[in-house]
């Protein structure tokens, strides 16, 4: 029984930091519009869930971070009239370099003059 309760316990302190990192998950709920987008990118948000379709005017580069873009599955980001890609080769959104971890979840990507979304120079991208 000893042996039971010093298992029981081990195992509770081994999953307290799981639990605990989850709690700890900065998320910005309901984000509209392309400067709210720009506005959780550039604050501390480790995932983003979208509350509108949003027109980008300019192609978004990630670097650095680690962060989730969530389209609750209903949700479009597009290229808008005039979207200015300046050799960016259209791309809406880039994961630039090492250390830029960018997944897009439950979204759909339109309009882009040429990709969509990209991983360039050791960023990663996953598409979920």
């Amino acid at each position: 029984m000893k042996k039971l309760f010093s298992f029981i316990l081990l195992l509770c302190i081994a999953l307290v930091p799981m639990v605990s990192a989850k709690a700890d998950e900065n998320i910005c709920k309901d984000v509209k519009g392309q400067d709210g987008l720009k506005a959780a990118l550039s604050g501390n948000c480790d995932t983003i869930t979208l509350g509108e379709d949003i027109e980008l005017s300019a192609p978004i580069e990630i670097t650095g971070k680690t962060v989730t873009i969530d389209g609750q599955g209903s949700y479009t980001i597009s290229a808008a009239e005039g979207f200015a890609d300046s050799g960016n080769n259209g791309t809406l959104i880039t994961a630039k370099d090492t250390g830029a971890k960018v997944t897009l979840k439950g979204l759909t990507l339109s309009g882009a003059h040429k990709y969509g979304a990209q991983a360039y120079n050791g960023g990663e991208l996953t598409l979920d």
